[in-house]
């Protein structure tokens, strides 16, 4: 509870708007901070696209493909976003999507739909709310 006030204080006088709680623990930071060093030469920039990119290239599905149907989508959404008044927070999700849609084919070539739906929600995507997610 005094932790909770803390926070709470904090938010307040700082005027934000909202708050992300992390899913990850501590552990997982300092991990994550000691590979990254390890592995790449420059910091993540975009956090969500690096965790996409890595399920794509786990689950081996087509980069060129995965390419095209995201910019397939992305053009739609933007022709469309102002006529169906679609929030500009969507198209986060349908990047997501775009770049995940065959992942599921990877487990099994029949109702791969459902693998994937399956893998978008229980793979650990960094970079997305718990509601974006859903």
């Amino acid at each position: 509870p005094s932790a909770l006030a803390a926070i709470s204080s904090f938010v307040k006088y700082m005027n934000y708007q909202q708050m992300v709680i992390s899913g990850c623990g501590l552990r997982e930071g300092i991990m994550f901070n000691y590979a990254m060093p390890i592995t790449i030469e420059k910091p993540i920039s975009d956090v969500l696209t690096y965790s996409l990119q890595t399920l794509v290239r786990f689950y081996n599905c087509n980069q060129k493909h995965v390419e095209h149907v995201v910019n397939l989508s992305v053009q739609l959404f933007k022709q469309l976003r102002v006529l169906h008044k679609f929030p500009r927070q969507y198209l986060k999700i349908l990047k997501v999507v775009a770049m995940l849609h065959d992942s599921g084919a990877s487990i099994k070539y029949y109702n791969y739909e459902k693998h994937t739906a399956y893998i978008i929600l229980n793979a650990s995507i960094y970079g997305l709310t718990t509601r974006e997610m859903v």
